[in-house]
C-alpha cells in the first residue's frame, strides 16, 4: 500500500487544482472566487455558547446553593456541557480551518491539509455518521 510518502511530488502538483466533485448541472466552479458560507455558525455559536454558559451556571447555582439537592442528573449535565461546547468549538475550528465553509464542487485537493483531515476525522469520531 503506498503511503504520502511515496507519491511523487510532481502527482500532489497536478492534484492541487481538481476539485473534490463535479459541480451541479447549472452551476460554474470557479475555485479563484469561491464563496465562503461559515459565517452563519460562528454567528450562532456567538449567540450561542454565552447562553449556554450563562444558564449552566445559573442551573449549578440553583442546584447548590438554593435547592440544596444535587442528583445523578446534575452529574450528567455537569459533563454534557464542556462535551458540547467543545465540539462546538472543534466545529468551528473546522469550519475556518480550511476546506470547509465551501461548497464541495469549490474545494480542491490541495485543500486537504493534514490540519484538516485530522480535524475531520476527530469530529467524525465524536459526532458520530451524520445522515444526509
Amino acid at each position: 500500500m503506498a503511503t504520502g510518502s511515496d507519491i511523487p511530488k510532481s502527482m500532489y502538483e497536478q492534484l492541487q487544482n481538481v476539485t473534490l466533485v463535479t459541480p451541479p448541472v447549472g452551476v460554474g466552479s470557479d475555485i479563484s472566487q469561491r464563496q465562503f458560507h461559515g459565517h452563519p455558525m460562528l454567528i450562532a455559536a456567538s449567540v450561542c455558547l454565552p447562553l449556554v454558559l450563562i444558564l449552566a451556571a445559573i442551573r449549578v447555582f440553583v442546584r447548590l446553593r438554593i435547592l440544596r439537592k444535587w442528583g445523578l442528573d446534575d452529574y450528567a449535565f455537569i459533563t454534557s456541557v464542556p462535551a458540547g461546547v467543545s465540539l462546538i468549538s472543534l466545529n468551528l475550528a473546522l469550519i475556518y480551518g480550511g476546506a470547509f465553509g465551501y461548497h464541495a464542487w469549490e474545494v480542491t485537493i490541495g485543500d486537504l491539509s493534514k490540519a484538516v483531515l485530522e480535524r475531520s476525522v476527530a469530529v467524525g469520531v465524536i459526532q458520530g455518521h451524520m445522515q444526509a
